[in-house]
């Protein structure tokens, strides 16, 4: 679009002021002429008529034709268009030009092109007849074209003049708007010093250099203040970040010094080489390798092979966010460590490099497996109590039924002896009816046949004794047994039959445990004495629970259901009970350790943490309960098959 300057605004502007002043001022005086020239057309044609009617009353009154031709003819006017001579009745008596053959009726009337008038003969009896002008109108328009063009010329002498005036002041007034506007963008482009705009009127252009002229000091006052401000600031700034770079130069030093000094090891790890790109100098003696070593390609396949550690080596190919997890890496004497590493993911464009630290764990994993012997054996002592009485049971009958066995042999014995003795004596030919007597005699006083009928009862009994102290004492042993380092494979169902059996005492009073086993479970890998320390709490705690109920306090029973199942790819085990159900007030704690609802002395509150603990944490299983207030709680347990380590360590709670 081309630009419009102000001169051609101004110019546009007067000129269709000027064009529609003078077209109005024209078409009135045009307007007012023309209504001019038509009543005066119309006062000239009545003033023919009036003239002519004096001159032809004769030719009137006699019918003298050639009288009034020649009146007609005398009328010297150029803009006469007709002439009519009419008697009263408005025959035409004589006529010239153009006009009617008989008068109109009306006095006066008008044609196209042209202005009639009609005025009457007078005579001494009255009105005679008539006189009728016809007057062209082409003279008036011939006149009206002419102020026309009179004022289409005024209106282009008006506008030149117009546009001469506008081009001159605009001309002068634009110039100095110029000057101003190239002033003001020099200061907008950052020019500080533009040359000052004269200040010689004033008018509102003046008004505005002087005010450009202004605003172009100040600026500049206030760019030269704004640069010692920033001179001063730069320098106070360049005085702060050295003093914060010595500080965080101090600090790295002190960072780096507390670092290298405890017992995690630092590093940054390049995944795709398989070597740290930096390593602490912990790892010297955590490892016996040195940092120049660790800082060579494939140093990762050294430490820690896939087939060892393949589940760390895949964390570390294809982890996208941080993570903590804990695995067997090998010394370089090939001797195992545990170790924690906690690595971040930082986003890089140099490779694949993961940050974090790796902590030597071994002492605490030693110890946490010797707290859990203890803490086992804590068990057992608790449980000892009962199964000693479990024990005595079956050995009191046992030693009774020997006892029994005793005497009824000794009885056997003699018949033996008297048997055998008859025996021998019928043999040799020698033997009478006495000696028959008495073998009968002995027969009656052992009471053979009670004999017959008790010892296998009693043998069967001690044997049931037998069998039951022996599982008690199986049972035991495999359940204090402090397992492998590793996990193995075993039977998950008789890993449980054995926890229950051990802790008989604790429920055979107070409820009744079903076992719903699925037969066709299979194998799963995991550590089994931790898995029967977390069902043997949980089975205990049931069991309290159960004991607080009104149905134990009137002589009744409670139920305690454990069963198996398989789903998917790992194994659900279940432990329901018709306890009291646990408050909603505690549901979120009850893994917390130290939390417990019993009285003191009853209970630790450590049974359900440390389940926890093992069943998620250890063998990335997880750990959940439903309880209903006055119906019972049950827990669930869920384990993975294959033994998966835990990828997530955060307590699952239902409620």
């Amino acid at each position: 679009m081309r630009k419009r300057t102000l001169q051609r605004q101004l110019s546009t502007h007067v000129t269709a002021i000027t064009v529609v002043a003078v077209a109005i001022a024209c078409t009135v005086l045009t307007f007012i002429d023309a209504q001019d020239l038509s009543s005066g057309l119309r006062e000239r044609a009545r003033s023919y008529a009036i003239l002519l009617a004096r001159q032809l009353r004769s030719s009137v009154a006699f019918n003298d034709k050639l009288t009034a031709r020649e009146v007609f003819e005398s009328l010297d006017a150029a803009d006469v268009a007709g002439l009519g001579l009419y008697a009263s009745d408005g025959s035409c008596i004589e006529g010239l030009g153009e006009h009617p053959l008989a008068l109109p009726s009306a006095n006066s009337a008008g044609r196209d092109g042209h202005v009639v008038a009609v005025s009457a003969v007078q005579s001494r009896e009255g009105p005679a007849g008539r006189v009728l002008v016809s007057l062209s109108r082409d003279r008036m328009m011939q006149l009206m074209a002419e102020a026309i063009v009179i004022a289409v010329s005024i209106t282009l002498v008006a506008l030149g003049c117009c546009l001469a005036l506008v081009r001159r002041v605009s001309k002068h007034l634009v110039g100095r708007l110029s000057d101003v506007a190239a002033v003001a963008d020099r200061i907008a482009r950052g020019e500080l010093d533009p040359p000052l705009l004269p200040c010689d009127s004033d008018d509102e252009v003046g008004q505005v250099a002087e005010a450009i002229n202004v605003m172009a000091s100040r600026i500049r006052q206030m760019f030269s203040e704004s640069e010692q401000r920033a001179a001063a600031e730069h320098e106070r700034l360049a005085q702060v970040v050295s003093r914060r770079e010595r500080e965080l130069e101090r600090s790295k030093e002190e960072l780096q010094r507390i670092v290298e000094t405890t017992n995690a090891t630092p590093f940054v790890l390049d995944v795709e080489r398989a070597r740290f790109a930096y390593v602490g100098p912990q790892i010297e003696e955590a490892l016996g390798i040195t940092v120049p070593e660790c800082l060579c390609d494939g140093v990762l396949d050294r430490i820690a092979p896939r087939d060892r550690a393949a589940e760390l080596r895949e964390l570390l190919d294809t982890a996208t966010d941080s993570f903590e997890v804990e695995s067997e890496i090998l010394r370089v004497d090939g001797a195992p460590i545990e170790v924690r590493w906690v690595v971040s993911v930082p986003e890089t464009e140099s490779g694949r490099l993961l940050r974090g630290l790796v902590l030597d764990v071994s002492e605490q994993r030693a110890m946490q497996r010797e707290l859990a012997q203890a803490q086992k054996l804590e068990s057992i002592g608790q449980l000892a109590a009962g199964i000693a009485h479990e024990i005595n049971t079956p050995t009191q009958y046992v030693g009774d039924n020997t006892r029994f066995l005793e005497d009824a042999f000794e009885s056997l014995r003699m018949v033996i002896d008297c048997a055998e003795g008859v025996a021998d004596r019928v043999d040799q030919n020698r033997g009478d009816l006495a000696e028959i007597e008495e073998m009968r005699r002995a027969l009656d006083e052992a009471d053979v046949p009670y004999l017959r009928e008790e010892v296998p009862r009693a043998i069967s009994q001690s044997l049931h004794g037998i069998e039951r102290v022996r599982r008690i004492v199986q049972s035991m042993k495999e359940f204090s047994h402090p397992g492998v380092d590793g996990k193995t494979s075993v039977d998950l169902n008789r890993a449980i039959e054995s926890t229950i059996t051990v802790a008989t005492n604790e429920w055979k009073y107070v409820a009744d445990v079903e076992m719903e086993f699925d037969q066709t479970l299979p194998p799963i890998t995991c550590l089994v004495s931790e898995i029967n320390q977390a069902v043997l709490n949980i089975v205990i705690n049931a069991a309290h629970a159960i004991a607080d109920t009104d149905r134990v306090a009137s002589g009744g029973k409670g139920a305690i259901i454990v069963s198996t199942r398989r789903v998917g790819e790992c194994v659900e085990l279940r432990i329901r009970d018709n306890g009291p159900g646990i408050p909603d007030d505690v549901q979120g704690r009850i893994f917390d350790p130290f939390f417990t609802t019993k009285e003191v002395g009853r209970g630790t509150g450590q049974g359900l943490a440390i389940a926890h603990n093992i069943v998620v944490k250890r063998h990335g299983g997880s750990l959940e309960f439903q309880s209903a207030i006055g119906e019972g709680t049950s827990f669930v347990i869920t384990l993975p098959i294959c033994g998966l380590e835990a990828s997530n360590p955060s307590v699952p709670v239902t409620n």
